[in-house]
């Protein structure tokens, strides 16, 4: 398993994230099956993938996993942006779009 793992919680317009990063090199991000599911099937397995130089970032999609839903909302759009923004700030060129 790779050395370096950070976990940490990520407020994006309101709504908080759970994210998970393993490993160094370039970033690769893990999308896990929804929805209401969470990273936690793809582990330990995944984060071997990071022994080969690479920084794995993973994150619960609203709803899924240790990223909560408040009850007040009815409505949660713009699924595209809530995934490339956790990833701003790794140097993936992805990340900015």
């Amino acid at each position: 398993m790779p050395e370096t793992l950070t976990e940490t919680t990520v407020e994006l317009n309101g709504v908080r994230l759970y994210t998970r990063r393993v490993g160094h090199g370039p970033p690769v991000v893990v999308l896990h099956g929804g929805p209401g599911a969470h990273h936690d099937y793809l582990l330990p397995q995944y984060d071997h993938l990071a022994e080969g130089g690479r920084t794995l970032l993973y994150y619960d999609q609203r709803g899924g996993g240790r990223s909560p839903v408040p009850r007040d909302v009815r409505w949660v759009g713009g699924s595209t942006w809530s995934t490339s923004r956790p990833c701003a700030g790794t140097g993936s060129s992805t990340a900015s779009r």
